[in-house]
């Protein structure tokens, strides 16, 4: 079965697949790397590399959303046929992208001056710290102009081309990592790493969007003031959930390297990691959902959305809680394997903010029914909100205790602002909330269930797990993942949380996927 001839749902499903396999490719590559770079660079140094990614997290706000507003009105020009509005949408996106780097380019020289001086950073690090801010935001500037050539994959639901692309890509990037530390090249050697491939990722999306899409046109005759416009319309509207997130994701590490010090980032930026690693994971379930739901909107309308969202919630739930929760209680034994003892500090935070990332993933398949719905002003509100907690939490909690008050106020702001968000999408669309508890409750009882026994090992291995290297952490961490899994996917099945109809229905779709469809047939062909 060809792509153009799967379902919505089955879209979804191989869509889902592949970014599973490029986040977990991503994470294996981040795993092996993260260690090696942080004994290489020295925990400033790796501080600072934080401080970089932080900086540039905020440039992508110059983009007012409009990449995720170009994915949602592709995504409906495609479900309707019409390539001269298509080409209009990516002419025009990618005449605004040439705007937004070029001042991303020109804030970078005139800014890090400035920044620098407000940054706790080192005397000796001050002209590696700006060559790294400069370059970093140059490029971002090139890659965002050429940005619309790769997220016209999502648009139209090809997200298998673009994990594949990223894959082949990572495998010279990673191993011009290693050469540029070994050669002793440092962060200057990485930055300009990091730029080279970032263009060979540009050139090689902008070769393979005149493949799946041969009507593809670039010319000015095709940007359209009026649809910019719309388009800047509906991203305003989604911009104020992206400022949130931004801040979110990024603040934390910039108060952090304010009021206190780069190696308080490193030791943030570990648990950190961690936590968002696994947050991207469970993004996953949701990352083809917007595209498929706006498809799903115009051909059978908003009831049906409705189903897919409390569906797609269930399914998030299933995989999300346990995983969260295994985080909590693991987190020390995950960094002690990672990158060994000396961080106690960053298993503490990966506990608290692995709270907060919970309740926000968990509302993420409503941020996809607002987005596809075109209701984004469902989520302006609880944005604002989780903005403001941020902030002001953090910078209460960040002189008493330290980043630990970071996490707290970044975990509470998320919970609080989630709660919040929920309330104003199902009054928003009059859905009653037994859905949602119905989706997400059953999965909350088994994780805590299935973390009793966890809490019987720690007291049994105590003493073995105090004195352990990383391979008695490894050992530990597969005995718990493994006596956890097993009891709550018993406590699923005792509750009888998907109905033979659902397993049949999830089965089916899997099947349409290329390694799962060759199972099944050697299967059949040996039955």
């Amino acid at each position: 079965m060809s792509s153009g001839q799967l379902s919505t749902s089955g879209k979804v499903v191989r869509n889902t697949f592949f970014n599973s396999l490029g986040m977990v490719w991503n994470g294996a590559i981040a795993f092996f790397t993260t260690p090696y770079m942080l004994h290489r660079l020295g925990d400033e140094r790796y501080g600072l590399l934080g401080i970089s990614v932080a900086v540039t997290g905020y440039a992508y706000l110059l983009d007012f959303s409009i990449g995720q507003t170009f994915i949602r009105h592709f995504a409906e020009y495609n479900a309707h046929g019409d390539t001269r509005r298509m080409n209009q949408a990516l002419n025009t996106t990618f005449a605004f992208y040439a705007l937004v780097g070029g001042a991303a380019a020109a804030a970078a020289f005139a800014l890090a001056g400035p920044l620098l001086g407000a940054l706790q950073v080192p005397p000796q690090l001050h002209s590696e710290a700006r060559f790294v801010i400069i370059l970093s935001m140059i490029t971002f500037a090139l890659t965002s102009l050429f940005n619309v050539f790769s997220i016209l994959q999502s648009g139209l639901q090809k997200l298998d081309v673009a994990n594949k692309i990223a894959i082949y890509i990572s495998i010279p990037q990673t191993a011009a990592l290693f050469y540029v530390l070994e050669s002793g090249f440092g962060l200057y050697g990485l930055m300009w790493r990091a730029a080279f491939f970032s263009l060979v990722y540009s050139a090689v999306n902008i070769w393979m969007a005149y493949r799946i899409f041969p009507e593809l046109k670039v010319s000015w005759e095709y940007v359209d003031k009026a649809l910019l416009k719309t388009f800047l319309s509906f991203g305003l509207k989604l911009h104020v959930a992206r400022i949130s997130g931004i801040i979110t994701g990024q603040t934390d590490r910039i108060f952090i390297g304010l009021f206190l010090s780069l190696a308080a980032v490193t030791s943030f930026q570990l648990g950190n990691t961690l936590v968002v690693t696994l947050s991207s994971l469970a993004g996953i379930m949701v990352s083809a959902t917007t595209p498929a739901f706006t498809e799903i909107f115009v051909r059978h309308g908003k009831s049906s959305v409705i189903e897919a969202y409390l569906a797609v919630t269930k399914y998030l739930a299933c995989f999300t809680v346990p995983a969260f929760a295994l985080m909590m209680l693991s987190s020390g034994l995950l960094l002690r394997m990672w990158v060994g003892p000396g961080y106690p500090g960053a298993a503490i935070i990966a506990v608290v903010l692995s709270v907060g990332w919970l309740f926000n993933m968990l509302s993420q398949a409503g941020v996809s029914v607002c987005q596809s719905m075109d209701r984004p002003q469902l989520m302006a509100a609880s944005s604002v909100l989780n903005m403001a907690l941020n902030i002001g939490l953090n910078i209460l909690f960040i002189a008493v205790f330290r980043e630990r008050g970071i996490a707290w106020g970044t975990t509470l702001g998320m919970v609080a602002s989630s709660c919040y968000f929920w309330f104003m999408l199902h009054r928003g669309l009059n859905m009653p909330f037994a859905g949602l508890f119905r989706a997400v409750v059953p999965f909350l009882e088994g994780a805590v269930v299935a973390a009793l026994p966890v809490f019987a090992i720690d007291a049994v291995t105590s003493s073995f797990a105090a004195s352990s290297g990383r391979p008695g952490a490894i050992f530990l961490l597969v005995l718990r993942t493994l006596v956890f899994g097993a009891v709550y996917l018993l406590w699923l099945a005792r509750r009888k949380t998907f109905p033979p109809q659902e397993i049949d229905f999830l089965c089916s779709k899997l099947a349409t996927l290329p390694c799962v469809g060759r199972l099944a047939c050697l299967r059949r062909g040996g039955a």
